[in-house]
Parts: structure tokens; sequence; C-alpha cells
């Protein structure tokens, strides 16, 4: 927008002032302004250091010299400190030329026209059709609906696909735990969600597999080793090591602290025997992993459990009509149940892909490619997919991709989705919105791609995002499992809340006023407090936090947003009509809180561009957050409605209104609805 306008032209103006003076030519880009600390220094400052080697001239001579000869329309004055050139832009021709572009509705804001064109395949949501969506599933349907508004903005050409988990052994244990245990009832029966109800047999099955486990071990007389091992159990392991008295150490773990922490206060360890003593402690713990690995494969062989949800599974692998017809009814409950979250989180998708009907292509390429370089066989009859080195630093192995009954995992059927959306659809490239857990994963993918001879497995990118907690203590917002929060559970959390905190301040005017504002402020609350977190970083959600009109959150922008479409409702009609009629007197806004504020809106282009470049919606999440403090501080420090002439009311309404618009539309990037009133 406006600043990247100004900007060029300063930068052609100055290019041209290089090539009179010295008859250096120069490409724009060598042009790096700066904003400077304060006001007081000027607008954008130009440093003059880059020059002075290659011209033999003190950087501050060079500022000086461009002082004297540069001029632009833009420019209102300049001034030189130091290697500093100090430009003062022109508030006049900057308000005049931003502020008619931004109250035109009909006009794009966005306009990229200089950028390559792509064709962006963006994978996001992905969810096992064996649960319902929980806060994991949130991060990843924000951002990734995030992602595709960005990259659509840039004039990208983009496609949301869905690839639903819709088979594996994990659906087939939903559909055992119901044969077992469901008698017959349904979702409609049991007054559930269909994702919900479907859910309730995947638990139950956990739970089942825990007893089963619990008396497998039991009937063989033995006790699980826990890890972590406690504090007096490493303190057993320093006392049989003799590296400590019994006397010392039972003091010791009278302490609430680490046990090493407690010794090293009561100062009876020094720093060589702390590392000793973690040595030993981490050693012991080592060893009953391994323990506990071996235990749980004896176990695994020998569970019924297990072994009928393999069962399952190779059945429907084989077609199985009763099996299939199963598979089908569970699968349909579910999608119901999305259905209506995706609706509540502002979801949609351009493409569903399934892995049930793409599976096949994955192992038939696996087969087709056996023994050809970078698939072999084991004896156990297993198939692996051969690997070394590394690949966007994750050291890489050989990978498992046909187990020895023949079944396919993971990456097989993620190889063949990749491989079938690339024939089908033909995109530039395609970008994986997925939880950083499986960096090593998609690391392996591509690779694998690659080896095989798919040029555009390099054009593939995994878009990883961090962990999504919650603060302890919030009671309802714990599944029953104490595991996982539902993103319905969760959605429904916010918006009683937000509800309560709209009917003690009174923001509605009807009943339907307050639920609507009540979804709107609760999806804002929850999508921008995700969103303003770097994608790379994890986020501890805080309900509380997150509904406050105050501080760095949804709530408070849209409130910006929503005073601003007050003000216009109270303006008189006479304003309202030299308002349309864009008749406004620039030269009144001098407040530097106006400035300020007309500098922020200028930005907006580019703060979208580097969000979309950054695969980072943060970026853009924190400019709205700065421009609603701006106006916030412009509010105050300028009256509106009550300026000393209708000129002045009008020209700042102006402000307020375009700043309305770049709110309205960068949170609708960001997925977020916004209410006329608060």
């Amino acid at each position: 927008m406006m600043i990247i306008t100004v900007i060029e032209d300063l930068k052609k103006v100055i290019q041209n002032a290089f090539s009179k003076i010295w008859t250096l030519k120069l490409d724009l880009d060598s042009f790096d302004f700066q904003n400077p600390p304060n006001p007081d220094q000027g607008d954008l400052a130009l440093p003059c250091f880059t020059w002075a080697k290659r011209l033999k001239i003190q950087a501050p001579e060079i500022a000086k010299t461009l002082s004297q000869e540069i001029s632009s329309p833009w420019i209102d004055k300049i001034e030189v400190k130091g290697p500093y050139l100090n430009i003062f832009l022109n508030k006049e021709k900057y308000f005049s030329s931003l502020l008619p572009i931004l109250l035109e509705e009909d006009r794009p804001l966005l306009t990229f026209t200089q950028k390559k064109k792509e064709k962006i395949l963006l994978e996001y949501s992905s969810p096992n059709t064996n649960k319902p969506l929980h806060l994991g599933h949130v991060r990843n349907n924000a951002l990734g609906m995030a992602l595709g508004n960005l990259l659509k903005s840039m004039g990208h050409e983009v496609l949301l696909v869905n690839l639903v988990n819709d088979r594996g052994i994990h659906i087939c244990k939903s559909m055992v735990a119901y044969q077992k245990w469901g008698k017959g009832e349904t979702p409609k029966t049991a007054g559930m969600k269909g994702d919900h109800f479907v859910g309730k047999f995947y638990v139950m099955f956990d739970q089942e597999l825990k007893k089963e486990r619990h008396d497998f071990f039991k009937q063989k007389g033995m006790e699980l080793p826990k890890v972590p091992i406690s504090k007096e159990e490493w303190a057993l392991l320093i006392e049989k090591k003799g590296i400590l008295d019994k006397n010392t150490l039972n003091k010791a773990l009278e302490s609430p602290k680490p046990l090493d922490q407690a010794l090293m206060e009561r100062g009876a360890l020094t720093k060589k025997e702390k590392k000793v003593i973690l040595e030993l402690k981490k050693e012991e713990e080592r060893k009953r992993k391994e323990t506990l690995k071996e235990l749980e494969k004896e176990f695994e062989s020998q569970s019924s459990l297990l072994f009928e949800a393999a069962e399952m599974l190779r059945k429907w692998e084989e077609g199985d009509p009763q099996v299939r017809k199963l598979w089908e009814t569970m699968n349909q409950w579910v999608y119901e149940g999305f259905k209506e979250t995706y609706q509540r989180l502002g979801c949609h998708f351009d493409i569903w892909n399934y892995e049930s009907q793409t599976y096949l292509l994955g192992k038939k390429i696996v087969e087709e490619n056996l023994g050809k370089g970078i698939f072999y066989k084991k004896e156990d009859g297993s198939v692996w997919a051969k690997l070394d080195g590394s690949r966007n630093g994750f050291p890489l192995k050989d990978k498992l991709v046909l187990r020895r009954d023949g079944t396919s995992v993971y990456i097989t059927q993620d190889l063949g989705t990749a491989i079938h959306r690339m024939e089908k659809y033909k995109p530039h490239r395609m970008i994986y919105v997925v939880a950083s857990e499986q960096n090593l994963h998609f690391a392996t993918l591509f690779e694998m791609l690659e080896r095989m001879g798919y040029e555009w497995a390099n054009r593939c990118y995994h878009a990883a995002y961090g962990m999504v907690t919650l603060p302890q203590g919030r009671g309802k917002l714990k599944s029953r499992e104490g595991t996982a929060v539902d993103a319905d559970q969760l959605l429904d959390d916010l918006e009683e809340r937000c509800g309560k905190k709209i009917l003690e301040n009174g923001y509605y005017e009807t009943e339907e006023d307050l639920k609507t504002n009540a979804s709107y402020i609760a999806l804002g609350a929850l999508k921008f407090f995700i969103l303003q977190v770097h994608p790379q970083k994890d986020v501890h959600f805080d309900p509380e936090k997150a509904i406050s009109f105050q501080g760095d959150t949804g709530p408070y922008i849209q409130y910006s947003y929503a005073r601003i479409r007050s003000i216009w409702r109270k303006s008189l009609p006479a304003l309202q009509k030299r308002f349309h009629k864009e008749e406004f007197a620039y030269h009144l806004l001098r407040d530097p809180a106006e400035w300020e504020l007309a500098k922020l809106l200028s930005q907006y282009s580019k703060m979208v561009e580097k969000s979309a470049m950054e695969f980072a919606p943060s970026f853009l999440a924190h400019y709205l957050l700065d421009i609603a403090k701006a106006f916030s501080r412009f509010y105050h420090n300028c009256k509106i409605l009550q300026a000393e002439t209708e000129e002045l009311q009008a020209v700042r309404l102006a402000l307020a209104m375009a700043t309305a618009r770049i709110l309205k539309e960068g949170l609708a990037i960001l997925g977020i609805p916004v209410p006329e009133r608060m």
C-alpha cells in the first residue's frame, strides 16, 4: 500500500541522486530505510555507512550531500544526523493519498501484481474418524485457514484440502469396541454428536486394554517398573552406590524440592557428585524404559483386544462386507459431528481426500519399486525404505512402509496421497499444516519422494506448529479422561463466558444479538490468542485472558472496530453526506496520534506479505493489535464527533473509518468475524 509506494519512489529519487552526483549506479534494494526510534528524528531514516568505503567519503558527508540534492512531493523536510539521512514526510499529501484508497469500498486493498502467481495446495485439519476435534486441531484449523487466506491475498490460487484419516488401526479400535459394547446404540438414541459418540468407544477400547494389560502382568506376578523413578528410589540407588549415607539422604527427602537440589542446598553434595547421581538416575530410567518396552511387546503379542483390532483392519483391507458396512456407518456419524464443529470454527475445504481412497496407491507404488534401490524386504516379510543422511536438519534412517502382514503404515498412505494430488491437481507447491511432532515424518516423506525421482518433492513444505496447552485447574475444560480438550467443549465454555460478560456490560440489543456476539467474540478470542503466537512456539491458552476486552486479545481488536461503527452510527446525516462525497480537509490532521495511526494503516499490505511469505499469521495479528492501540490513542487525544469544526469532524471520521476497514479485512484474513456492536 502507501508506505511501499512512498519508499519505492524515494528509492528512485536517491538512486538518481547517486547517479548524478557520483555517477554510481545502484540497485533499488541497496537503499535500506529504517524507522527512527522517535518522531523527532523523522519518519524514515537512511544510513549512509554502506557507500562510505566505495566512494571514499565519510558517511556524514554523503548524507549531507544527498540532503541538498534530493527532492520529492513526498518529502516535507530532510535533516542530517551524523551518518543518517532523516526524512520527514509531507503529511497532507500522505493523508490525501492514503485515505481515499482505504475508503473506496469497492477497491481491493491488496494488489500484488508484481508477484508470481502460483497454484498452491494446502492441507490442514486432517482429523481421525475415531474421536472429536480437540484443542490441537483448533490451532491447526486456525492456522490452516489463516495461511490459506494470506496466500489468496497474495493473488495465489489456493486449494484447501482436508485429508481425513478414515482408516487404520485406530479406527478399528473404535469399531471393535462398538461391536463388543455398543448394544446397537446410535448418536441419536444416545443424544450425542456423532464424533463424540464414536470417540466414546475409542476411549472405551483404551480403558479395556488397560484392564487387560493389568490382568496380564498380574497373572505373571509382575509389577511394571515406573518411569521416572521416585525420589525415594533415587535415594536408595545413591545409598547403594555408597555416594551418600542414609541419614543425609533422609533429611534431603524431607524437602519438597528435587533431591539433587535439596542435597546441594544442604552442602551434602559437590558439583561432581551431583553429575554422578544425575547420571545414575538417567541410567536407571533408561533400563526401566527398555524393560517396559520388552514387556509391552510381550503383552501386545498376546493381547486379545489388539488381535481383534488387527483382524478388523485386515478384513477391512480385504473388503469384508460386514466390516465395511460398520466402518461406513461409524464414519458417517463422525462426519456429521465434524461438519458442525467446522461450521463453528469457520473452516471450509475445496477438496476432501480420504486415506481409504489413496492408501492402496501408496502400497502399489511401494510394491512396484521393491528392489529398485529405495525399497527392500526384510526376512520377516516387512518392507522398508532405505534412507540415510539428513533432510532439513533431521537425521534419516530406514523407514517401515509395509508391515509383515502386508498392511500399510501412515507414511505409505501419505506417499500415495502426495503422488495422487500432484498428478490430479498439478500444483506448484504443496503445503502440509501439521504439528511439529511430525517434522521427521515429513522430512522422511519428502526424501522418499525425491529418491523415487519426483522432482517436485522440493516444492513440498511442512508448515509445522507447536503444542497447545491449558493452565492447570481449569476444571470443565478438561475432558473426562484428562488428556485432551474437545473443540466443541472449548467453544461452548468460551461462548458461555462471553455471554456472561456481555450480560454484565449490556452490550446487546436483542437476544439474537447476545447469541451472535457471544459466538463472534468467543471465536475471536480463541483464534487470536492462538494466531498471535508464532507457529513454531507453543501456545499456553488461558480462557480468561483470551476473552478480555483489554490487552493483547481478539476481543480488544473487535471492540475497536465496534467502537468505530458506533461512532459512525452516531454521526449526523450532514457529516455522513460530506463523508460520501469525500470532502476532506486533510491539512487539518496535525496531531501526532493521527499521523502515527495513518503510518500504521499504510503498512497493511507489507504486513500481509510478510505473514504470507513466512507462513506466520502472528505478524499480521500483532500488526492489527498495534493499529487497535494506535486508534485508542487517537480516540483519546482527538475528538471526532465533538471536534471544533465540521471539516475536522469529517476528516477524523474518515481516518476512523479507514481504520475500521483495515481491522475488518485483517481479522477476516485471520478467520475472525467482527460484531457491529459490543
